[in-house]
């Protein structure tokens, strides 16, 4: 990712993105599936000669904002949407400590991705501002580096997440989804089948992973931990150090379904529905990547279908408001569906084929219509998406 407009004005875009299947496992180490969608956050920068970052989003919600460039900034206060863009731009300095001279930007920002929907927003923001500044400052940029960097800058703003929405936003590739892996980070493109075709729908209900689901979100990365620890110390030959991942039980007991039934009878019953759903879903994730190489789409809608279950009853993170959006889907003529991203609202991924999407797409508005919050466009809460490309300079400001 080398910087081509390093000296003048430019512009970044980085897309948000929707986890088609693997939810809540990634902070566990475990391989996720998704794709980055042509929705996101761009940022026209023009670069300064001192290192003050300077920001004005085209939302008028959300005032203009200013720091410099340091190793410690001091965040806004909880949930300023400003700590999105002080937490790459710290994390970068931090990595070149023997750097001065930093060169900071003025800097506009518009989205058109739904606000904590569960299209990763957050990271998109985070992925945009970090190559904003790499590239205002010359910055070579490794993209598996970097994505690393961006996933441990957001938890500046106090989210224990996974590296997921960083990866797929730094290396998202056109037409494919992505199976990520966890240390080593890898992403491994796989060509979506151009007969299927997905929609976003929104729930109406808003979860700000950085205000009020932070504490519930992590909570269950902690239970998860307690989970995979409690049973490690039951399943480890003797002398054998902590587990220090859910790749490494699975390694060693390779019978998920004997592994499942061993965390309902040696757990308390919420760490045992932590890590059935854990360990399901990563078997889950197997069997959507093997119907996505063959193109079954059957089998795939079944791996959605499973999850969401999962994720609703064993996991704790849908609501009557996805559950909802999740059977109107379906009665509309979607092949599948389940929610996306960390839940307590936001949205769902819908799963159709190219010849059923607009008609899906027309039912499922007739119901959302008269719902709609005042004010609220149809479009920005239900559309389709396509598997799409990764952050990128696209290119000089306009004059």
């Amino acid at each position: 990712m080398p910087s081509r407009f390093p000296s003048a004005s430019f512009r970044v875009f980085a897309p948000g993105r929707v986890n088609l299947i693997g939810e809540h496992i990634d902070y566990s180490g475990l391989s996720v599936l998704p794709m980055a969608i042509p929705r996101g956050v761009e940022l026209t920068v023009t670069v300064r000669d001192d290192d003050v970052i300077s920001l004005r989003n085209d939302d008028e919600r959300y005032s203009p904002s200013r720091f410099r460039a340091a190793a410690d900034i001091e965040p806004a206060p909880a949930g300023g949407w400003s700590n999105y863009v002080r937490a790459p731009v710290q994390a970068t300095v931090r990595d070149h400590p023997g750097r001065a001279g930093w060169r900071g930007f003025d800097a506009t920002i518009r989205s058109d991705l739904p606000a904590a929907a569960g299209l990763s927003s957050s990271a998109a923001m985070v992925v945009g501002s970090g190559l904003a500044f790499a590239t205002a400052n010359e910055l070579g940029l490794e993209p598996v580096a970097f994505a690393e960097l961006m996933a441990d800058a957001e938890r500046y703003v106090g989210v224990r997440a996974g590296g997921m929405d960083q990866a797929i936003c730094v290396g998202g590739t056109e037409h494919c989804a992505s199976r990520v892996d966890f240390s080593p980070l890898r992403m491994t493109a796989i060509r979506v089948p151009s007969r299927w075709a997905f929609i976003v729908a929104h729930s109406l209900v808003t979860a700000e992973k950085a205000g009020a689901a932070r504490a519930g979100y992590n909570q269950r990365t902690t239970e998860c931990r307690r989970a995979l620890e409690a049973i490690w110390a039951r399943v480890a030959p003797p002398g054998t150090a902590d587990a220090a991942s859910y790749r490494e039980l699975l390694a060693l007991e390779t019978d998920t379904d004997a592994l499942c039934r061993l965390g309902e009878r040696e757990l308390d019953p919420v760490l045992a529905s932590r890590f059935v759903h854990t360990i399901s879903e990563a078997q889950r994730v197997r069997t959507a990547q093997i119907a996505l190489e063959h193109d079954d789409l059957d089998s795939f809608a079944s791996a959605m279908a499973a999850s969401h279950a999962s994720l609703r009853d064993r996991f704790g993170v849908s609501s009557p408001q996805l559950d909802r959006v999740v059977e109107l889907a379906l009665r509309s003529g979607a092949r599948g569906a389940r929610l996306t991203g960390a839940g307590f609202g936001g949205c769902a991924i819908v799963l159709c084929t190219r010849d059923t999407v607009s008609g899906v797409l027309d039912r499922m508005r007739a119901d959302y219509a008269p719902r709609l919050p005042r004010g609220a466009q149809l479009d920005d809460v239900l559309f389709a998406v396509t598997p799409s490309q990764g952050a990128r300079v696209i290119g000089p400001s306009p004059a």
